[in-house]
């Protein structure tokens, strides 16, 4: 039987990123993956829908027409998904991991099973990772059926566009389902109970995500639950609290998520579980099991890319013996907007919260959409330091590139670094760089002023 330091079970993001840590490492590392490498990310939501997204816009267009070009376009972004989840492939056997394709199952805590297409095997392992990531769970009173109603894994399963659309949820991925299908030619209804998208960010980056979707034409109905549906032939007859009611032909869920662990054979072995069996963690990442770590939405929150990842790198440096933990604040939210929109660390208004004095520096420009004043939406770009330690604990980013810039940010948080380190770096031309230099300078001037 083979041995490894390591054995990851799930070749999404927070695995990937779980088994490429231990490879740096210099851990015997095994990842167990019985689909293609890469999860929901590569396979079923951003990569392919931006791929998607890079059309044409005329093209798609014709897709809610045309189910031929639809089927076309999603084609090419099947390739787009291939060719990554090969890359993917290549990287971690360079990195020296191995790589197992089959079906992963714990047996105990120092041995896992792989169901493979040949027959099954077995490999020890002084611990384990947990990543196989979620799916989307409906409410009980809603009859999924994955002909009208579908999860949003399956979204781009769909045979044909739908006319319209009801997207259920108020996160980052129901509003880059929202924007999808809407540049698809479908009228879309964004729909949750809460009364906001974005629940918890910075208000100018709420105002700025729902004005963007208001521009794109999507309904935007918050602070509603459904109430009930009733389906006919053709279409889904909706109705929400308050009395609203409207027709839809298919309804997506983009928001609760449980973890997908039925193959992991983990309810015989005593781990503790939440009220729908996500899978619960110590601060360490470490299961009620010693020696078996979780990583990823399997733990039940909605799939989020940035977060998996430093879930994976947190979970393998714990397995291999440190004793690291996760710093909620210095992850990247993303929103897939125009302009797009991003967040890290706190904002000015709630930093009293976290026991900091906030000093803002802020740049301030503006991105069209159609040219109408109407359509004029506020670029952002806002720093945020402690007024005792003048570190960076946070950024807001509305901007084209602000997913790029946040990672930047990110890293100077992970860093500890004052605000005045940021003053030397240099800047590229482009508009969004010099805002954000703007800021820095602006939030370093209000610093010196004791401000």
């Amino acid at each position: 039987m083979n041995e490894f330091d390591l054995a990851v079970i799930g070749g999404g993001s927070a695995g990937i990123a779980a088994a490429l840590r231990a490879s740096e490492m210099k851990a015997k590392v095994c990842l167990i993956e019985k689909n293609r490498l890469g999860g929901g990310h590569v396979w079923h939501r951003d990569l392919m829908i931006r791929s998607i997204l890079k059309e044409d816009p005329a093209l798609l267009k014709e897709t809610v027409k045309d189910a031929g070009v639809y089927k076309e376009i999603t084609g090419r972004a099947k390739g787009v998904s291939s060719l990554h989840s090969n890359q993917l492939e290549k990287q971690i056997k360079t990195n020296g991991v191995n790589f197992l394709k089959g079906t992963g199952f714990v047996i105990n805590k120092t041995e896992v099973g792989i169901q493979t297409e040949t027959g099954q095997e077995s490999i020890r392992a002084k611990a384990i990772i947990l990543a196989p990531g979620s799916l989307t769970r409906f409410p009980q009173e809603i009859p999924f059926d994955n002909k009208f109603i579908f999860a949003v894994e399956d979204a781009l399963k769909m045979e044909d566009l739908p006319p319209s659309l009801l997207i259920v949820g108020a996160n980052s991925l129901a509003c880059l389902m929202a924007r999808f299908f809407n540049e698809l030619g479908c009228r879309v209804f964004l729909n949750d109970g809460l009364p906001h998208i974005g629940e918890g960010l910075d208000p100018d980056l709420v105002s700025a995500i729902e004005k963007s979707m208001k521009i794109q034409k999507v309904k935007l109905l918050f602070g509603k639950r459904i109430v009930s549906i009733f389906k006919d032939d053709e279409q889904i007859n909706i109705s929400l609290e308050g009395g609203v009611k409207f027709p839809v032909h298919r309804i997506l869920f983009a928001e609760n998520h449980q973890p997908d662990i039925q193959d992991l054979q983990v309810l015989d072995l005593d781990l503790r579980l939440g009220e729908n069996n996500e899978i619960m963690v110590d601060d360490h990442m470490q299961t009620s099991t010693q020696g078996i770590f979780a990583a990823g939405s399997v733990m039940g929150r909605t799939p989020d890319f940035c977060r998996s990842r430093l879930e994976g790198n947190v979970a393998a440096e714990n397995a291999l013996g440190k004793l690291n933990t996760i710093n909620n604040n210095e992850i990247p939210y993303v929103f897939e907007s125009l302009p797009e929109i991003a967040s890290v660390g706190c904002f000015a208004g709630q930093a009293h919260h976290f026991g900091f004095r906030a000093v803002e520096g802020t740049w301030e420009s503006y991105f069209e959409q159609g040219g109408e004043d109407s359509n004029r939406i506020n670029e952002l770009i806002k720093i945020v330091a402690d007024k005792t330690s003048k570190k960076v604990i946070g950024a807001q980013l509305i901007c084209e590139g602000a997913p790029e810039l946040i990672s930047h940010i990110s890293m100077a948080m992970n860093k500890q670094m004052k605000i005045s380190d940021l003053l030397p770096v240099t800047y590229t031309w482009s508009p969004s760089m010099q805002g954000l230099g703007y800021a820095i300078r602006a939030c370093h001037q209000k610093l010196r002023k004791g401000s």
